[in-house]
């Protein structure tokens, strides 16, 4: 199962470099200058940016894990993008 979303900006990089850096201090995260992806237990969150976009795809062998890697994600991201008034929505 896999659920994707994407944010309008051009800020992409920082936010992936932003998340996954936090994410390291509970699960492995790795990431370069325009992907992420955090490995969570229970499935990945994987992040690109294209320089316009902040895509996120995310994976889950079941609808209760993924629903939390999409809760913990979005959490995460829309709380660090408040400044920019950026909100990230599920598609």
């Amino acid at each position: 199962m896999h659920k994707k979303g994407v944010v309008n900006t051009q800020a992409g990089e920082r936010y992936i470099h932003r998340l996954c850096k936090h994410f390291t201090h509970r699960v492995p995260a790795t990431w370069s200058a325009n992907e992420g992806l955090v490995e969570f237990d229970m499935g990945t969150c994987r992040m690109t940016s294209n320089g316009q976009a902040l895509s996120f795809v995310c994976m889950a062998e079941n609808d209760h894990d993924l629903n939390e890697i999409l809760d913990t994600v979005k959490g995460h991201f829309d709380r660090f993008a408040v400044k920019d008034q950026l909100v990230l929505n599920w598609l």
